[in-house]
């Protein structure tokens, strides 16, 4: 088994998260609710360039990410030998 660091695994989901929302309003902070530290963590490092920014997989990202954490929730093991 790998072992996970949940904090670094919880910052990267809410990079992704954020990420996810603002691309699909088009940076548009209009009617936007996010977490202060989402947003200042997101205007550090995103670039503004939405042109070709392709969300076709946007479905399977959440939800290999929802059953991540369905599994972590569970204790169940991701995959391998005993899993």
């Amino acid at each position: 088994m790998l072992p996970i660091d949940v904090l670094v695994l919880c910052d990267v989901i809410d990079y992704l998260c954020g990420s996810v929302i603002l691309v699909r309003v088009k940076y548009s902070l209009h009617n936007v609710t996010l977490p202060r530290s989402w947003f200042i963590n997101l205007l550090r490092r995103l670039k503004r360039e939405t042109q070709g920014v392709g969300t076709e997989y946007l479905g399977c990202l959440i939800g290999s990410i929802k059953q991540l954490l369905d599994r972590l929730q569970a204790g169940v093991a991701t995959g391998g030998p005993s899993g």
